[in-house]
């Protein structure tokens, strides 16, 4: 049997390639795999230039895709003098935000049954990962995946954290962040911000809130940056009445996840119930 080593240092790339000026993502398809090859056919590679949360990332992937397996399993990963190459899952449908683009595109709102179902399953993902303390902290559409049966995995745990004590260190991405965690990004002073006061588990639901509303919208990247909470829920409750597809409680289930002054976390799960 061929090493890993081997393995997963021969490929040929898919079409598929995000790059950015950090992380350059690509599909790529093993050329020594064939029927008897428990390893996999396809995968997703992630160059990215080696530092020190590189191999922290590689073990939250690790530990999260083996307590959860809606997030994107993990492969095999080495560093090659200054890159460093994750191989995960390639979910085929590509991730969140390119479905919401062809909803876009289409004109189309997906029924709220659909809705409700994808919901209800990513926040017990999250609620699972949470019960092990490791929260995602870069939630977006650009980072949950879809696969060709539909399913979502939440994937890029590069900004993850496995941590009980972590509560004052700001990652993710600023225009799914919540007002609350925004205003300290910004150094915004208000009486109610603290550096020592920021809960990983409430942000990741404001962040899954947020992108399950743009979801519900088919509308991508929405700019809530000039908005407070009060205008926020104001925007999205009326945009989500107009469409005419939603219901009462399942707007107010969306609204309660961008309450980001909640200070106790509640499960929205149960919203869902009524």
């Amino acid at each position: 049997m061929i090493s890993d080593d081997f393995y997963y240092s021969r490929y040929q790339n898919l079409n598929y390639t995000k790059k950015n000026s950090k992380t350059n993502i690509q599909a790529v398809r093993f050329k020594q795999w064939n029927e008897f090859e428990s390893r996999p056919r396809d995968a997703v590679l992630k160059i990215t230039t080696y530092h020190k949360n590189c191999e922290n990332e590689v073990k939250i992937l690790k530990e999260a895709s083996a307590i959860e397996e809606n997030v994107v399993k993990y492969y095999y990963s080495y560093r090659k003098l200054d890159e460093f190459f994750i191989f995960m899952e390639y979910c085929h449908r590509g991730s969140l935000n390119d479905f919401i683009e062809v909803l876009k595109k289409q004109h189309i709102h997906l029924d709220q049954d659909k809705l409700i179902s994808m919901c209800l399953k990513m926040l017990k993902i999250l609620e699972n990962l949470h019960n092990h303390n490791i929260y995602h902290r870069d939630i977006k559409p650009d980072n949950i995946l879809v696969t060709d049966k539909e399913i979502l995995k939440f994937g890029d745990l590069g900004e993850s954290k496995i941590t009980t004590d972590d509560r004052n260190t700001i990652k993710g991405t600023v225009i799914y962040m919540s007002p609350y965690l925004k205003n300290i990004y910004s150094n915004k002073k208000c009486y109610f911000v603290s550096k020592h006061d920021i809960n990983p588990a409430r942000e990741d639901i404001w962040s899954l809130g947020k992108t399950f509303v743009e979801l519900a919208l088919a509308s991508s990247h929405l700019d809530f940056s000039k908005m407070n909470i009060s205008q926020i829920q104001t925007y999205v409750s009326n945009q989500l009445a107009s469409t005419s597809k939603y219901n009462y409680w399942f707007i107010y289930a969306l609204l309660e996840m961008l309450n980001s002054y909640n200070k106790i976390l509640f499960s929205p799960i149960n919203l869902y119930t009524k």
